[in-house]
């Protein structure tokens, strides 16, 4: 359950992806599903914090220690996220930050990558610019600098948002809501909800459009893209919960007018 580029990057070194499933209330892999589908072909385990919720990463590691795996964090929707209390991108993994312009931390486009080795420091430097090790493109660090310096308060709005939306749509029985588990502190990037099913969170899609406000569905699962058809997944829980999930307007220059006209418009929606 992510955007397709997480894929094409073992598919541009020339491996062969494995899909596991996702947990029902965070959407995140499911570590009991990774254990399963380990072979000894496996190399490497890539996880998403989905929505900017970190993955458990105790159990992930400890399972990828046991077997002897690397473990690659996707956290581009992460920016800013804690697991434990520490920042993602803080820990032993490698971690993936995407600076595309509508995540939390832009720097018009590009990313980044967090290592503490030295090794894959120079590497990841000569490869990220034809060669050049010395700096990026200065354009974009300098957007990138000014919105790392506004990142905590940004998400901080994020939060704000959220925790608005879901104290305002906690009693529609119709709709289930997201919420962080006791080891996570999200970064906001999605507001994500689910509905009973496809039909419902397709009338919901257009009721929204009707009253001028834009929605999205993240994502299509991987598995179900043309370009990825071919490869058998056993994955009945992204199979069920893609029909029925729903992302809501969040950006931290939404008013509180605009988060109530979302919440009365959806409130007003009948199954």
């Amino acid at each position: 359950m992510t955007f397709v580029s997480t894929v094409h990057a073992i598919r541009y070194v020339g491996a062969e992806p494995v899909f596991a499933d996702i947990e029902q209330d965070t959407m995140n892999i499911d570590v009991h599903d990774i254990q399963r589908k380990i072979t000894e072909k496996t190399k490497a385990i890539i996880v998403v914090h989905m929505a900017g919720h970190p993955c458990d990463m105790d159990k992930i590691n400890e399972l990828a220690g046991y077997d002897g795996l690397y473990v690659i964090e996707d956290a581009a929707h992460a920016c800013g996220a804690r697991y434990k209390g520490k920042k993602i991108g803080s820990g032993n993994n490698l971690t993936c930050f995407s600076f595309h312009a509508v995540k939390n931390l832009t720097c018009g486009e590009g990313g980044a990558i967090t290592c503490n080795n030295e090794w894959y420091n120079r590497y990841f430097r000569e490869k990220r610019w034809l060669g050049i090790s010395k700096h990026m493109n200065d354009i974009n660090a300098a957007i990138g600098l000014v919105q790392l310096a506004k990142l905590e308060i940004l998400n901080q709005k994020r939060k704000y948002i959220a925790q608005k939306y879901s104290e305002s749509l906690k009693d529609l029985k119709w709709l289930e809501l997201p919420h962080e588990k006791p080891y996570a502190e999200s970064s906001w990037h999605l507001y994500q909800v689910k509905l009973p099913d496809q039909s419902a969170r397709d009338g919901l899609i257009q009721h929204l459009k009707q009253h001028d406000i834009s929605s999205g569905v993240h994502y299509l699962p991987i598995h179900l893209q043309p370009c990825y058809r071919n490869i058998k997944a056993s994955v009945p829980i992204a199979n069920d919960i893609w029909k029925r999930i729903l992302t809501l307007p969040l950006y931290p220059d939404m008013t509180d007018n605009d988060i109530d006209k979302v919440v009365n418009v959806i409130s007003k929606y009948k199954i």
